[in-house]
């Protein structure tokens, strides 16, 4: 039976063979091109081609139904070659024709290896054909990188020392090397669509993803990844940074004519704009995104020109009296933002516009280096990883258009300011998954004061006439009204849609009943004693420390609506022990816990995601708290912003953004938490707030008396 099934089988080899001789020489192989479009746009940047044998009645024979009989009798190496010469005939045909030609990959076989003819073929047909090398490009599947990496090496080295591209196809399927890519010289990486097998992303499949396209923009190769079928897929991927997709949400492999015709149609990026004109509300000009007023002093206000808007931010704490927009606007990597402002208080390192990323932010800010007008890319994984282009004088008082871009493909930020170009840097380091929006203020310092309007956030790099022409469109109907650019009517305060402000305000002093509410601390031990409070006349609870969860204050209940949190508290730390909290909240997928004293001395404020094992968020240890003594914090939580506050007596002890979303609070405690020893001292004044306030205003709405 063994040898009648391996006669079969070579039977059914060589029928193979002597069939496809006789399709190429009846013109049954075909040349199908696969687009391959660029992230963020629909723009046509390359394209795959792929072979299809169609039979004289019009049916097709599949790929997968001859080409591994193909791969294993080595005939695949000619068809490989016919492929190649009609890659290279059609390319020199559109060139001569004056006709647009973008790259074309072509499939390289493991057979060609044991052949060795590949390279001496394809210098010939540069030769014959006059085609630039740098619009070719040979894939290699990732198998036969593992497998024969001697011999794959000189022929890479070979096809890149004359100016083609070569590629690693299939990345991810099976046989992934990755110390491999460390020693290759490879052009892209081309992620199989293995990882994209679901209609929608789930957790796991995003963070494969994103570290795989995060590893291959570090080794500085292109990343093109398959089978892209959903627009859920697309936005995730571009805004990780992959730069090119291939897949059924964009175009199937394509006949040769139809190719074209779909190529001429394509080649310009299509560029989305999102605008927001502030004609009395906060929402852009379709309707579809609206912002969110952060604090109490944003007026709408009158533009550059007349017909146009803007808001009028009076400056204020780091993440309040500005105008947080949705992240759902943002749908590539790439991206331009333009916007007028008229700065009314210069104020060094304020952001006019800020965008909070995963690895870092970018933020135009009028006054940086030398008080000059910047636009700033950071790299929070480098702390030397500062992007900053612009160094150009604006004047307070008066309307400036700044126009700040970003193109992803080449690495490249821009600015202008009034149309014309103010700097340019190369090698930029690039931002993946936006979390939060800022319009008017940053998290990091005081907000802007002055007035923004005209906002537009665009998918893509903007070239410089599209700059200048929008700048010359304002121009114009400035000088039909020379003076209404100097007018400064502010008209009503916006409204601060946040949820409604509630309070629960625990005095410890003598009881442990919520101030106005039936809400009665729940007291974790035995017996519940008092002392002499933060000042004179007051009172706090006592605890004396014991295992995990002894001598705790619990919360009985949380609000029913929260945004986040502000929680103030006096402690006095009467047995000083590393890691002890004074603090602790669970959450859904992690916890949050005030810690006095670290293994340093230092106090610090920490959020933890549970899921990821090795990964915590912690505020600057600054302050060291002295033992027996009162001393008062205030922590504040910042949940759409992804951030974390701690205040020592009234002094920052440290912002810690980039935080992780750890899901729904569930319960919050004080004197201790699940993993040490209970705090031994005293605490007394206990506010809690469902949102996050301002320090002055924690500060103002907690104050004795």
């Amino acid at each position: 039976m063994g040898v009648i099934n391996f006669l079969k089988s070579e039977y059914q080899k060589y029928s193979v063979r002597r069939s496809l001789n006789r399709a190429l020489s009846n013109g049954e192989i075909k040349v199908f091109y696969q687009p391959k479009i660029e992230a963020g746009s629909t723009r046509v940047v390359g394209a795959e081609a792929l072979v299809r044998w169609q039979k004289p009645d019009g049916s097709f024979i599949y790929p997968d139904m001859f080409i591994p009989a193909l791969e294993e009798n080595g005939s695949i190496v000619e068809l490989d070659f016919f492929v190649y010469e009609q890659v290279f005939k059609t390319l020199q045909d559109r060139v001569r024709a004056g006709k647009p030609i973008v790259p074309v990959s072509m499939n390289v076989s493991r057979a060609h290896l044991e052949d060795g003819r590949i390279y001496s073929y394809v210098k010939e047909l540069f030769k014959k054909y006059h085609v630039l090398p740098q619009f070719t490009e040979f894939e290699l599947t990732e198998s036969m990188y593992v497998q024969n990496i001697d011999k794959i090496v000189s022929v890479v080295k070979e096809f890149r020392e004359k100016g083609g591209r070569i590629s690693m196809d299939d990345f991810g399927s099976g046989y992934s090397s990755l110390n491999l890519l460390t020693d290759l010289p490879i052009d892209t990486l081309k992620v199989d669509k293995v990882f994209l097998k679901n209609e929608h992303l789930d957790e796991n499949e995003k963070t494969i993803l994103s570290c795989v396209i995060e590893m291959a923009k570090k080794l500085h190769m292109d990343v093109v990844c398959e089978g892209v079928e959903t627009e859920e897929q697309s936005r995730f991927l571009s805004l990780l940074g992959c730069d090119m997709f291939q897949g059924f949400l964009y175009a199937r492999p394509l006949p040769q004519e139809e190719y074209h015709t779909y190529l001429e149609a394509h080649l310009e990026t299509e560029i989305n704009e999102v605008h927001f004109g502030f004609n009395g509300d906060l929402k852009d000009d379709t309707g579809t995104y609206e912002g969110l007023v952060l604090g109490d002093n944003i007026t709408f206000c009158d533009g550059p020109a007349k017909g146009m808007w803007g808001l009028h931010f009076g400056g204020g704490e780091p993440m309040h009296d500005s105008v947080e927009l949705p992240v759902a606007l943002l749908k590539n990597d790439s991206f331009s933002i333009n916007l007028w402002i008229k700065e009314e208080y210069a104020r060094l390192w304020t952001g006019a516009y800020y965008v909070g990323y995963e690895n870092g932010f970018c933020s135009i800010m009028p006054r940086g280096w030398d008080m000059k007008l910047n636009f700033r890319i950071k790299d929070s994984g480098d702390h030397d990883g500062w992007y900053d282009v612009g160094n150009q004088m604006i004047t307070s008082g008066e309307w400036v258009m700044v126009t700040a871009c970003y193109n992803s493909a080449d690495h490249v930020s821009s600015v202008y300011i009034n149309g014309e170009r103010t700097g340019l840097m190369n090698d930029v380091f690039n931002l993946v998954s936006p979390r939060n929006i800022m319009l008017g203020g940053d998290i990091y310092a005081k907000g802007f004061e002055g007035c923004v309007s005209d906002l537009s956030i665009f998918d893509q790099a903007l070239s410089f006439e599209a700059v200048r022409k929008m700048y010359v469109k304002v121009r114009e109907k400035q000088k039909e009204n020379p003076e209404w650019q100097h007018r400064s009517s502010w008209g009503e305060k916006l409204v601060n849609k946040r949820i409604p402000l509630e309070t629960f305000y625990f005095s410890l002093d003598g009881t442990l009943k919520e101030g106005t509410k039936e809400l009665e601390m729940i007291f974790q031990g035995e017996q519940l004693e008092y002392e002499e409070g933060p000042w004179e006349g007051s009172q706090g609870v006592k605890l004396k420390g014991g295992d995990i969860g002894e001598n705790t204050l619990i919360v009985p209940k949380l609000p029913e609506q929260m945004s986040g949190y502000t929680v103030s508290y006096w402690i006095k730390d009467d047995n000083p022990r590393p890691w002890v909290s004074s603090f602790y909240v669970s959450a859904e997928h992690g916890f949050m816990a005030e810690i006095p004293m670290t293994a340093d001395g230092k106090s610090m404020y920490r959020l933890k995601d549970n899921r990821r094992e090795t990964e915590w968020r912690d505020t600057i240890w600054e302050s060291a708290m002295e033992r027996g003594s009162w001393h008062h914090v205030v922590l504040i939580y910042q949940k759409n912003l992804r951030m974390i506050a701690h205040y020592v007596d009234g002094k920052p002890n440290g912002i810690k953004d980039d935080c992780f979303d750890i899901g729904e609070i569930r319960q919050m405690v004080f004197g201790g938490d699940i993993f040490t020893k209970s705090f031994e001292g005293a605490i007394a004044d206990i506010h809690i707030f469902n949102q996050p306030l301002e320090i002055d205003e924690a500060m103002e709405r907690t104050a004795r008396g």
